[in-house]
């Protein structure tokens, strides 16, 4: 069972669909494995950030596109 049924809100939340809320952020691998990317990553590694589908921060590059 994930979070957001266990709360009631799998309506809304817990899936990354049209329609659905969702936070994300994207690391570059830079070479690491898997997990590492996300536990060793530096500022500049990280790619991107969304929370509630909107585009906080991350590479000017990437964060503009989605504006």
């Amino acid at each position: 069972m994930n979070g957001a049924h266990a709360v009631g809100a799998d309506g809304k939340l817990g899936l990354l669909a049209s329609g659905h809320v969702g936070d994300v952020a994207v690391f570059a691998k830079s070479g690491r494995t898997q997990f590492a990317a996300v536990t060793e990553a530096a500022i500049a590694d990280v790619a991107l950030v969304l929370k509630g589908g909107r585009a906080l921060a991350g590479n000017a590059a990437i964060v503009d596109a989605l504006e």
